[in-house]
């Protein structure tokens, strides 16, 4: 009898520790699997400088655009300054 209650419980534990076991190979592999997608999805290596070049061309349109809005921020500023004064010369 306790052969009996001895061998269910090392069968409980078992297939218990099966269960778990199995979860996480399951939650690997679909991690493994966005990891290959993620991967497959990047570009190929001859893409690099074609992606540099617009990359840099891009930096250059956001400059241009960083100085032409501190103009305008400029001359708000001196709109602003104008109305509030013109009372008060």
């Amino acid at each position: 009898m306790m052969a009996l209650v001895g061998g269910n419980i090392v069968y409980t534990w078992w297939v218990n520790r099966e269960k778990v076991t199995s979860s996480k190979f399951r939650l690997l592999e679909q991690r493994l699997a966005e990891v290959e997608f993620a991967v497959r999805q990047t570009p190929p290596c001859c893409h690099h400088d074609e992606l540099d070049r617009r990359l840099t061309s891009l930096l250059g349109e956001v400059r241009e655009m960083s100085g032409t809005l501190k103009g305008l921020n400029r001359a708000v500023d001196l709109m602003n300054e104008h109305l509030l004064n013109r009372g008060n010369p």
